[in-house]
C-alpha cells in the first residue's frame, strides 16, 4: 500500500511539472523562516509561487495566523529577499504621575 502511494505522489508531481511546462508557467521556490516567540529556533517551510508578491502575501498570512508569529524572512536561493514583521503597536499613554 505504501509503495503505490509513493508512485502516485511522484506521478502527481511529474504531472504538475508537465502542466507548468505546457502552460509556460515559471514557478519560483521560496523558503520562509518564521520567528515564533515560543521557540528559540525559526520554523521553516518552502513554497513554489509565481512571484515575490505571492511570497509576500503568504508570509503575511502566516504571520497573521498566530500572535506568537513575530516575523517571517523570505529567501530565494541564497538571497534574503525581505522580512515581514508585525506593525509596532502604538505606545500606550503613561499614567499621570501623582505628586
Amino acid at each position: 500500500m505504501t509503495g503505490s502511494h509513493c508512485r502516485e505522489s511522484s506521478k502527481t508531481a511529474r504531472d504538475k511539472v508537465r502542466i507548468k511546462r505546457y502552460l509556460n508557467i515559471v514557478m519560483r521556490e521560496f523558503m520562509f523562516y518564521m520567528t515564533d516567540g515560543r521557540y528559540s529556533t525559526p520554523t521553516w517551510f518552502a513554497a513554489e509561487l509565481a512571484d515575490e508578491a505571492g511570497a509576500r502575501d503568504l508570509a503575511r498570512h502566516r504571520l497573521d495566523e498566530s500572535p506568537f508569529h513575530l516575523a517571517v524572512d523570505v529567501v530565494e536561493g541564497d538571497e534574503l529577499l525581505f522580512c515581514v514583521t508585525r506593525p509596532q503597536s502604538p505606545p500606550r499613554p503613561s499614567a499621570p504621575s501623582t505628586p
